[in-house]
C-alpha cells in the first residue's frame, strides 16, 4: 500500500515537485556548446487514464475505510442497545 500511495503522490503532484519540467527524449550538444533538448511526446490519453486510476484507487480505499468505521460504530450501538434491553 505504501508503494501505491507513493506512486499516486508522484503522479498527482508531479508539477509541485522540484524537477526538470520536461521529459527529454534526447539531449544533443551542438558545436557551439549549447545543449538541445528534444522533448518526449506525452500521450495525454495514457496520462489521464493513469491519473484517473490513481484517484479511483485512493477513493476506493477511502470508501472502504469509512464503510468499516460506520459498520463498527453500528455494531457497537447494537451491543449497547442489547445491553440496555437486558
Amino acid at each position: 500500500m505504501r508503494d501505491l500511495n507513493r506512486g499516486i503522490d508522484a503522479a498527482l503532484s508531479r508539477d509541485s515537485h522540484a524537477r526538470l519540467r520536461i521529459e527529454p527524449a534526447a539531449l544533443t550538444i551542438q558545436s557551439n556548446g549549447r545543449v538541445r533538448v528534444i522533448p518526449r511526446r506525452v500521450d495525454e490519453t495514457t496520462r489521464r487514464h493513469t491519473l484517473l486510476r490513481c484517484l479511483e484507487s485512493s477513493l476506493t480505499e477511502a470508501v472502504g475505510a469509512v464503510s468499516y468505521l460506520l459498520e463498527t460504530r453500528r455494531l457497537d450501538e447494537v451491543e449497547i442497545l442489547r445491553g440496555a434491553a437486558y
